[in-house]
């Protein structure tokens, strides 16, 4: 699926172009290695932003959203929201936090993956009777993987700007793609 960031359009779907995400990646380098960004293809980048720019979009946000919106699960631009210093953001805006939210994000989601075959089938139990067969994933094993979301760091570029309730009693599952 191809992004779309015109967010008057019923098919916005992304704050950013997987171009435009780059500068935030960009200015992330010297911080942490973005190696691994430059390693994935066109699609598994757009992939990756997409299902970052979902995380950002499952919080709940101060203010109220820009009446232009249409697309259901997309949660700016807002109106009535203040940046840390007191200045209101103009209500057709998407405020820099998100590109950066959106590219330590990337590299949380890349850093998390289970991407090795073995990693994956010591998760997974059979039971077989006769010809039937069901499989059962082991989420025994998944145990202790969530955190604290004030541990995200991520999290902490958008959370003046999360409504209260959203922070240190949450916990968030660690994210697998």
């Amino acid at each position: 699926m191809a992004t779309d960031t015109d967010y008057t359009s019923p098919n916005f779907n992304s704050y950013y172009t997987v171009v435009q995400i780059q500068g935030y990646i960009d200015a992330l380098d010297g911080l942490r290695d973005i190696s691994s960004w430059a390693d994935y293809s066109s699609q598994q980048q757009e992939n990756t932003l997409l299902a970052a720019t979902k995380d950002f979009n499952s919080f709940l946000y101060k203010g109220y959203l820009n009446q232009g919106v249409i697309a259901p699960e997309m949660q700016w631009p807002r109106q009535g929201v203040y940046y840390v210093n007191g200045v209101a953001i103009p209500d057709a805006t998407i405020p820099n936090f998100i590109g950066q939210y959106l590219s330590l994000r990337i590299f949380e989601r890349i850093d998390n993956q289970i991407t090795s075959k073995e990693s994956v089938s010591q998760n997974v139990k059979m039971q077989q009777l006769d010809t039937l067969q069901q499989e059962f994933y082991n989420t025994a094993s998944q145990e202790g993987a969530s955190t604290d979301i004030n541990a995200v760091p991520s999290f902490n570029i958008i959370k003046p700007y999360v409504l209260p309730g959203q922070g240190s009693d949450s916990v968030i599952p660690i994210m697998r793609t």
